[in-house]
C-alpha cells in the first residue's frame, strides 16, 4: 500500500509567499522499484482531475491526481496496467494516456493500450539491440527508435518498421526528441553531439556540437525553430535550427545555475512555450524564462535521489517529479493568473469539448488484475533468492518450499488446490512454474538441465 501525503498549508508556515513553487502532494513508495517517466493526461470525469502513468523498472501503474483546496492535490492508485521482471531504460506515452511504449534493457517493446475492455499489453521483439531508446512521434502515429546495427527507425502502430536511415553511431544515442510541428527528429549523442532529422524524407539536415559531455535530454520549443539541451556538463543550452538573418545555426543562449549534470528538461505549454523547468542529479528542480539566463525560481527539494522525469500537468498549475526512490511529488507552481491578481486568479479559459470517451480512471480493470495475479506465481525480489548459492539439491528444497508457502497464502482452504499443479511431482511443478514465470514454451528445458544435476 502506497503512502499518501498532501502538502496542505504547511508550506504557508516556512516563509513560501503566494507565488513561490509549494509542496502540493506526494507519493511515497508508488512502485516496489525505481520511476523512470511520469505522463499526465486529462481526465474526463471532472476539471480539477487529472489522469497518471507511472513507469518504473517493474511495472505501470495509473492513478488519479484531485485537485483541493490551496492547490494541494491527493493523489490515489487506480489500476496497476502491467508488471515485468526486466529493468526499463526508455519509456514514452500519448498525450490522452491510451498508448504507453516501454522498453526494457532485454530490448522488448511493450506496448500498452488502454481499452473499454481494460489493458493490452503487446509485445514487439525487433532483435537485442535493434530498439534502444523509444519515442512517440508527436502526431502519435509512430514510434521512433535507435537500434545498435546503426540506423534510425520509425515503427507504425501495428509494430512493423515503416522507415529507416543510417545513424552515424547509433550505440551512442542517449535520447530522442520530436518537435511539436512533427516536422523535426533529434538524437542526442553521449559525446555531446545532436543529430537533427527531418521528419518527411527521414534524412539528416545538420549535426550539432553543443555540449562536451553527456545530452541526456532534448525539448524543442513550440515554435518548432529551437531545441533545448541538458548535459553533464551542468548546463542547459538553446539552440537554433535555421539560423536568423545574419546569426547562423546553433546555439544562442546558454543556461547556468546548476551545479549538477541535467536530467531533465520540459517545457510549459500553457506559458506559451517561455517557462521551463530542469532537474538534476542532485534532485534539484528550477524553472526558467526562455529569455534569462539564470533561473527565476527553484523548487522545494524533496526526493532523495535523482530525478528521472519531470512534467507540467495540463492546465499549467502544477509540477510533477519521479525519481529512484519511488516517490511521486506534485509541486503547486505560479501561473500568469497568479502574478496579476494573486488573491483572485483570471478564471482559466473552458476547454473544448470532445467527443465522450470512457474514463480511464473509473474502469472496472477487475480482469486484468486477475490475469496479473495468475502470471505472479513467484514475486519478483531486488535481492537474490535466500540459498541461491546453495548446494544444488538443498536450493531445489528451498524452491519447492517457496511455491508451497506462496499457494498456501493464496489458498488458505488446501480442498481448493489440492487437485491443481501442487498434487504433481516436484519436477513436473517446477517446470510448469518455470513456464508461466518466463512466459516462453521452450523455458521448461533449461530447468530440466538444472534437475539433470540435481539427480547426479
Amino acid at each position: 500500500m502506497v503512502e499518501l501525503k498532501s502538502a496542505g498549508n504547511e508550506n504557508e508556515d516556512e516563509g513560501f509567499s503566494e507565488l513561490s513553487a509549494k509542496v502540493a502532494g506526494q507519493v511515497q513508495n508508488a512502485h516496489n522499484r525505481g520511476i523512470v517517466g511520469i505522463f499526465p493526461f486529462r481526465a474526463s470525469s471532472s476539471r480539477s482531475s487529472t489522469g497518471l502513468i507511472t513507469v518504473a523498472h517493474d511495472s505501470a501503474k495509473i492513478w488519479r491526481m484531485d485537485e483541493i483546496e490551496n492547490r494541494s492535490v491527493n493523489i490515489v492508485e487506480k489500476h496497476v496496467l502491467g508488471e515485468w521482471r526486466m529493468a526499463t531504460q526508455s519509456c514514452d506515452a500519448t498525450p490522452d494516456g491510451k498508448n504507453i511504449l516501454v522498453l526494457g534493457i532485454d530490448c522488448i517493446l511493450k506496448e500498452i493500450v488502454l481499452s473499454e475492455e481494460g489493458p493490452q499489453m503487446l509485445k514487439h521483439d525487433f532483435g537485442y539491440g535493434e530498439t534502444v531508446h523509444v519515442k512517440i512521434s508527436s502526431n502519435g502515429k509512430n514510434y521512433l527508435t535507435a537500434s545498435f546495427s546503426g540506423n534510425l527507425t520509425e515503427i507504425d502502430t501495428d509494430g512493423k518498421i515503416s522507415r529507416q536511415t543510417p545513424l552515424q553511431n547509433a550505440k551512442h544515442a542517449s535520447c530522442i526528441a520530436c518537435s511539436p510541428n512533427n516536422q523535426y527528429i533529434a538524437v542526442a549523442m553521449v559525446e555531446g553531439t545532436v543529430n537533427i532529422f527531418h521528419a518527411e524524407s527521414f534524412t539528416l539536415q545538420n549535426t550539432f556540437e553543443v555540449h562536451s559531455m553527456k545530452i541526456r535530454t532534448v525539448a524543442f520549443t513550440l515554435d518548432n525553430a529551437n531545441f533545448l539541451t541538458g548535459s553533464d556538463d551542468k548546463t542547459i543550452k538553446m539552440h537554433s535550427i535555421h539560423g536568423s538573418g545574419d546569426k547562423p545555426a546553433g546555439v544562442i543562449r546558454m543556461y547556468c545555475g546548476n551545479r549538477d549534470p541535467v536530467t531533465c528538461v520540459m517545457i510549459d505549454e500553457r506559458s506559451n512555450g517561455y517557462r521551463f523547468a530542469s532537474s538534476n542529479m542532485a534532485a534539484q528542480i528550477y524553472l526558467w524564462h526562455l529569455e534569462m539566463q539564470t533561473p527565476i525560481q527553484s523548487v522545494p527539494v524533496v526526493h532523495t535521489c535523482p530525478i528521472n522525469s519531470i512534467v507540467f500537468t495540463p492546465r499549467g498549475r502544477h509540477l510533477l517529479s519521479v525519481g529512484d526512490d519511488k516517490s511521486i511529488v506534485c509541486y503547486s507552481i505560479p501561473t500568469s493568473e497568479d502574478a496579476l491578481s494573486s488573491k483572485e486568479p483570471t478564471p482559466e479559459p473552458e476547454d473544448i469539448e470532445l467527443e465522450p470517451e470512457p474514463d480511464y480512471l473509473e474502469m472496472n480493470m477487475e480482469q486484468q488484475e486477475v490475469v496479473q495475479e495468475e502470471s505472479q506465481m513467484i514475486g519478483y525480489s531486488d535481492q537474490p533468492a535466500e540459498g541461491s548459492f546453495q548446494e544444488p539439491e538443498l536450493r531445489m528444497r528451498q524452491y519447492q518450499a517457496d511455491i508451497s508457502q506462496y499457494m498456501e497464502s493464496q489458498y488458505p482452504d488446501q480442498s481448493t488446490y489440492q487437485d491443481s499443479d501442487m498434487s504433481m511431482n516436484p519436477e513436473t511443478r517446477a517446470e510448469n512454474i518455470d513456464q508461466v514465470e518466463d512466459g516462453d514454451e521452450n523455458s521448461g528445458q533449461g530447468l530440466e538441465v538444472n534437475m539433470e544435476e540435481v539427480k547426479n
